[in-house]
């Protein structure tokens, strides 16, 4: 899949933006800090003790929660996942975390304090003023709760990017792209792709919730939350991945070393190229690429099957999955990848990806090579 170049959305980064985080995630704790301290220890009766502690713990959770999410830290984990031929990047789960955390304590202390009003005799009251919140809470609790067990995604193969987001799911085909680029959508930075303006091929819907008004959908636009995606923004501008093709004599010998089709591949950015293959990789500028040739084959399977292999003629190495043959990069500067001191390094690398004859056009076009 290839997108179409752009620049990601600024992060507002820095020591003034961090020094307010910290200042609100602190004045957040203490006051959570208090209110939990009061339900404790307050001489109130002991309904009215365990809401407010259910309180003091809802808001420690939010302050820490909110922390996270406003810092400039980096999103967890490598998101990013293969089906086939689909590159995918799920999104970072901790807003919706922190919106079902913030939904379950409320709702939990608006029903609670109803029922211990309606056990109190004051029945009238205690449904005027606290079924109205359970019913609120309730339906945004919902709401969260389907968002997570939908989960939240980008999609990408090479004819469309489809986006599902916590509450919509939108699609475009890439051949329909007119331009992306960085907007700023209800106060959140996203990256807008926008197709033409006859296009047919957008498809969207929003997905199920509870709350009476649904998301908003622009016919032609997909948004993807810029922040949700990270570290992975990039990808969205301008990555091609590709994955290795297993035949079933390699699979074995593979496995025993932790290489998998979801732990194999190549991506090819705007000014890299990246090989994953179990535990070894290799990293290096798309500047250092100084050829890419198809590499025919046939291999012998007990020179390349199992980890990378290093030729003992010119110190290539080669990922190798299949002996049908693959693409073989050659580079100005060696690279390291088998020896984590980096003495030993190699002047050309072979890949044995599904598409061999793609990856060595997006490298020629890329590189220059």
């Amino acid at each position: 899949m290839s997108g179409h170049p752009t620049r990601p959305p600024r992060r507002a980064t820095g020591a003034r933006r961090r020094g307010l985080v910290r200042t609100l995630t602190a004045v957040n704790v203490l006051v959570g800090l208090g209110v939990l301290a009061a339900g404790v220890l307050a001489p109130w009766p002991w309904q009215a003790r365990v809401c407010v502690a259910i309180v003091g713990v809802g808001l420690l959770g939010n302050a820490l929660l909110a922390a996270r999410e406003w810092s400039g830290s980096a999103r967890w984990g490598d998101r990013v996942t293969t089906r086939g031929s689909t590159t995918v990047i799920a999104y970072d789960r901790v807003p919706a975390y922190a919106a079902a955390w913030g939904a379950g304590w409320t709702t939990l202390v608006a029903a609670l304090g109803t029922v211990l009003g309606v056990a109190a005799g004051s029945v009238g009251l205690a449904l005027v003023l606290g079924l109205p919140f359970v019913v609120l809470f309730g339906l945004v609790l919902i709401d969260s709760v389907l968002a997570l067990s939908r989960g939240a995604e980008v999609v990408a193969d090479r004819e469309r990017l489809t986006v599902r987001s916590w509450n919509t799911e939108t699609s475009l085909a890439w051949d329909d792209v007119e331009r992306v680029g960085p907007d700023v959508t209800g106060g959140r930075a996203v990256l807008a792709v926008t197709g033409y303006t006859a296009t047919t091929s957008w498809t969207g819907r929003r997905l199920p919730h509870a709350w009476p008004r649904g998301a908003r959908l622009v016919p032609g636009r997909l948004e993807v939350d810029s922040r949700a995606v990270e570290p992975h923004s990039p990808w969205l501008v301008e990555v091609t991945r590709f994955d290795f093709e297993f035949a079933p004599a390699y699979r074995l010998p593979a496995l025993a070393l932790g290489i998998t089709p979801r732990t194999a591949w190549v991506e090819v950015d705007e000014t890299e190229l990246r090989v994953r293959y179990g535990p070894w990789r290799l990293r290096t500028p798309l500047d250092n690429v100084s050829s890419a040739q198809l590499s025919p084959g046939p291999f012998r399977w007990y020179r390349t099957a199992g980890p990378p292999h290093l030729s003992l003629a010119d110190k290539g190495v080669s990922f190798a999955t299949n002996g049908a043959g693959g693409v073989c990069v050659l580079f100005h500067e060696p690279v390291r990848t088998l020896d984590p001191t980096g003495r030993l390094r190699h002047p050309g690398a072979t890949l044995t990806v599904q598409d061999p004859a793609r990856l060595q056009q997006v490298l020629e076009e890329r590189a220059g090579s």
